[in-house]
C-alpha cells in the first residue's frame, strides 16, 4: 500500500535553531524558508541536501494548537511521516478497516478526486501522525 516515504516532519521549538543544528551536523540547506502560520497552528520550513532528503520542520504559532500541545507532552522529536500511495481511496479504506482513524476525509466517505492528502490520527498509529498523499500531489 505504502509506495514511497516522501519526507518527514519534526516539531521543533525553533525553525532557525533546529535548521543551524541540522545544518552544522548534517550538511543540510534551507530549502523553504520558515513561513506565516498555518490554519493549523504552525509554522513551517524545508531543510535538506538539494536533491532527495528533505526533513520539515514545524514550530508552533499557536500555544493552544496541536504542535504545541504535542511539544509539551512529548518534546522535540518526530511529528508525521508522509508516504506517496499508488491509490489514495484504497489506502484510506484498508487502514479503516483495519482500524485507524482518517483524517481530512469525513468518516465513512471516500476520498474524492480533489482530495490530495489524509492523515492517520496518531492515537491509531502508535503516537505519530502518518500522512497519505497522492504522488506528487502535496
Amino acid at each position: 500500500m505504502l509506495d514511497k516515504l516522501t519526507n518527514f516532519s519534526i516539531a521543533v521549538n525553533s525553525i532557525d535553531e533546529a535548521a543551524d543544528h541540522y545544518a552544522k551536523m548534517f550538511g543540510l540547506e534551507m530549502m523553504i524558508p520558515k513561513g506565516e502560520p498555518s490554519a493549523f497552528g504552525f509554522r513551517a520550513a524545508w531543510i535538506g541536501n538539494g536533491k532527495d532528503a528533505f526533513i520539515e520542520l514545524l514550530e508552533p504559532s499557536d500555544e493552544t494548537g496541536a504542535m504545541a500541545r504535542f511539544l509539551k507532552s512529548k518534546g522535540q522529536g518526530v511529528y508525521l511521516v508522509a508516504f506517496d500511495v499508488p491509490d489514495l481511496v484504497e489506502a484510506v479504506r484498508h487502514v479503516r478497516a483495519n482500524g485507524g482513524r482518517v483524517m481530512g476525509v469525513p468518516e465513512g466517505e471516500d476520498p474524492s478526486a480533489d482530495t490530495n492528502v489524509v492523515w492517520i490520527h496518531p492515537a491509531t498509529t502508535m503516537g505519530v501522525y502518518v500522512q497519505l498523499q497522492r504522488p506528487g500531489r502535496h
